[in-house]
């Protein structure tokens, strides 16, 4: 029995979790509980197949969609499968009255008593869970991921170490089926029209670090690398001629690099050029694309990829930097 699930689920040593949502599982309790912000003033579940936005843009299901989830919500026990009998409240007043909030119906799996505060993935979101209810924020990989999983503590706090685990490990067991469930019964799937910008999206956006406009999205794009590119050409120059001294924003430390080590000093001069270009075209793309687009879901819930990818793919820049 020393290998059982329910003696396995937390690492002794450093308290995270063994048995944790993963890819798709992380992406279906986003998406029950993400912001979509195009959505801001509501969207009612009966005009979107059941699957639609408050008027802060917050995930709501209709009863049939909640049903289908819910269905996929068991146990194995001596005499079988033990499935949920219950609904989380519905919203009980309102243009959404008898809809259900996506976010409640995590809070179902997460046991009375059970209380947590930390940021999201994001670094900006609060999120807040109060006697077991999801209060406010985003449930990404931070929730139950492979590499944090900040809940998991919370149980053992609560419960003891024995209890502890057979409440993580029934609450494994429940949700982790339906946050997977909600990925399918949204329809969440990536494809090549993800990863690029087209109509009323490409045609004019803000420069997201620097303000103002820069026009379509991929001239921008152009024009920040060939002004990125004269500078790192200037540095080059300036390296071959021996007058590193002379380049715009060399430091202190890169001279003193340059006594021992001149290609060092030139790369990391070169290296915090090109990184101006790639925080522009990633913040572009995470600002540009729609909270609904799928490769931003899969990056910002930390299900899949991360944001170098979206660099790389959505903006069209590839790795430029070979370093071990």
């Amino acid at each position: 029995t020393t290998m059982m699930p329910s003696h396995q689920m937390l690492h002794t040593r450093y308290g995270r979790t063994f048995l944790t949502f993963d890819q798709d599982e992380i992406s279906g309790s986003y998406l029950l509980t993400f912001k979509n912000k195009e959505a801001e003033g509501g969207i009612h579940p009966d005009k979107r197949n059941g699957w639609g936005f408050d008027e802060d843009g917050h995930p709501i299901l209709s009863r049939n969609r909640v049903l289908n989830l819910l269905s996929r919500a068991f146990t194995r026990t001596d005499d079988g499968l033990d499935y949920m009998t219950q609904l989380p409240n519905p919203i009980s007043k309102g243009p959404y009255k008898g809809c259900y909030r996506g976010r409640d119906i995590v809070s179902m799996f997460i046991p009375d008593g059970i209380n947590a505060e930390y940021t999201a993935k994001d670094r900006e979101t609060d999120v807040v869970i109060e006697d077991g209810i999801v209060k406010e924020g985003v449930l990404d990989e931070k929730f139950f991921g492979t590499k944090s999983g900040v809940l998991a503590a919370a149980f053992v706090y609560r419960f003891g170490w024995d209890e502890g685990h057979q409440q993580l490990e029934r609450m494994t067991n429940l949700l982790s089926r339906v946050v997977f469930a909600a990925h399918m019964e949204y329809g969440f799937s990536l494809g090549i029209t993800d990863i690029s910008f087209k109509g009323r999206q490409a045609e004019w956006i803000g420069d997201p670090i620097l303000g103002g406009p820069v026009g379509r999205f991929y001239d921008g794009i152009d024009e920040k690398f060939e002004e990125v590119n004269e500078r790192v050409s200037e540095v080059e120059r300036l390296f071959r001629s021996r007058r590193l001294n002379e380049v715009e924003g060399i430091t202190e430390a890169d001279l003193k690099t340059a006594l021992k080590d001149p290609v060092l000093a030139k790369e990391q001069v070169i290296g915090r050029i090109t990184k101006e270009y790639e925080d522009y075209a990633r913040e572009s793309v995470l600002n540009e694309q729609p909270s609904t687009n799928a490769m931003n879901i899969t990056v910002n819930s930390g299900g899949r990829g991360n944001e170098s990818q979206l660099q790389q793919m959505t903006a069209v820049y590839g790795q430029h930097q070979l370093t071990g």
